[in-house]
């Protein structure tokens, strides 16, 4: 017969799915032990949550919800056979749910007597199962046996710091899937959850609610250079514009990174990189930074690499400002750091995005003195910045305030 760890999570995540009529499911020692499982020891640990079986035995709650499952499929059965229309296919579909929510219940006391007495920590076992594997929302929604299960799956990232993923946080996961990416808690996640809830509360001096934007840059500055996902800038900003609150916090002169800018960063990710402002973007330019990695696929124009294969794009001049070049679209292009580089071979020292560093920089400028333009217009030596070439602007920092 299988134990615990062998199946049962495993049946209940399939309820629903597919009918389950297994039984004599027991609970040994080991299995037992196996179901304490660990969370950060100055709260509840779920753990605390298993207990030994109790009640009914699972064999007979598992027939009992065999035979919820058959008077469902009578009611379909009985739905088929008649004509279908509108008034008695309500009628069905009710009873269909009232008998699925009948059937969640019964699994509910199952993983109960089981020993298995809370949703979270059934969840937790269940992820930990497949750990690094994308898991549907309804498969968790089995295990769980409770409709409130999300909240649970928030728990367990939120106030145990379980590195859980999800649609929501993570680009390229279907917004219904979720992943456990390790299986040990992060407790460096659940303190920036908690930062993140002091930054959503910031208020200023007087007591006013604090903006968007100044909440934004609270957190990124309490949690720099960490990463900070999206789901939690969100929960900051509690407003559904907040990236654009975050492009404006780029016009003003803070440095904030994504997945294009850095690739070792996860997609949907941004970095606060320095605490030290720079000097104020034109938005203008920010806007056209974005409307040409969008034209180009946030792909490089020279070798095809995109930040999910270890690419860091940046904005070129295809005709340096110096020698008449503008900041029309159609003389910008998307390439990688490499290519980039490539591009400006006589060049030393790092080449930069052209759009997002238009202020000189006094040592290219101290660079680009020691070459002769070339034949072909381009100077050898011109890393291509962007207008604005006069003297060096001082750069100024400054943090946030009320």
């Amino acid at each position: 017969m299988p134990t615990v760890e062998e199946g049962v999570v495993q049946l209940t995540a399939r309820l629903g799915q597919e009918d389950a009529r297994a039984a004599g499911f027991r609970v040994s020692e080991t299995a037992m032990s196996h179901l304490r499982l660990t969370c950060r020891p100055e709260q509840d640990d779920p753990a605390e949550e298993v207990e030994a079986a109790v009640g009914k035995e699972p064999s007979k709650l598992l027939l009992d919800a065999n035979a919820i499952a058959d008077r469902c499929q009578k009611v379909i059965r009985e739905a088929a056979g008649e004509p279908m229309v509108p008034a008695a296919w309500l009628e069905s579909a009710a009873e269909i749910g009232i008998l699925s929510a009948e059937l969640r219940k019964k699994t509910s006391d199952v993983r109960k007597a089981l020993g298995i007495k809370s949703a979270r920590v059934a969840i937790l076992l269940y992820l930990r199962q497949h750990v690094g594997e994308s898991v549907p929302g309804d498969a968790i929604a089995g295990v769980a046996g409770i409709s409130d299960w999300a909240r649970r799956v928030r728990e367990l990232r939120v106030e145990f710091g379980w590195p859980i993923e999800s649609g929501v946080n993570t680009d390229g996961m279907s917004i219904d899937h979720y992943r456990l990416t390790a299986d040990e808690p992060d407790p460096d996640l659940a303190e920036r959850w908690q930062v993140a809830k002091g930054a959503r509360n910031l208020k200023k001096t007087g007591g006013k609610m604090a903006s968007a934007k100044d909440r934004l840059i609270h957190y990124l500055q309490a949690v720099s250079p960490r990463v900070a996902d999206k789901e939690q800038l969100s929960h900051v900003a509690n407003i559904n514009e907040w990236p654009r609150r975050l492009r404006e916090l780029e016009e003003e002169g803070w440095r904030i990174d994504s997945n294009i800018d850095d690739p070792s960063l996860p997609p949907g990710s941004y970095r606060l990189s320095t605490l030290e402002r720079r000097p104020a973007r034109v938005r203008e330019a920010i806007k056209l930074r974005y409307a040409v990695l969008e034209r180009d696929g946030k792909t490089c124009q020279d070798c095809g690499r995109t930040p999910g294969q270890g690419a860091a794009l940046q904005i070129h001049h295809i005709q340096p400002v110096h020698v008449g070049g503008g900041n029309e679209e159609g003389n910008l292009v998307t390439l990688c750091s490499q290519c980039h580089a490539g591009r400006h071979a006589h060049m030393s020292g790092p080449v930069k995005d052209e759009l997002l560093n238009p202020e000189y920089d006094p040592a290219l400028a101290a660079e680009q003195g020691r070459f002769k333009v070339s034949a072909g217009g381009e100077p050898a030596g011109s890393d291509g910045q962007c207008a604005g070439t006069g003297p060096p602007r001082t750069q100024r920092s400054s943090g946030w305030t009320g």
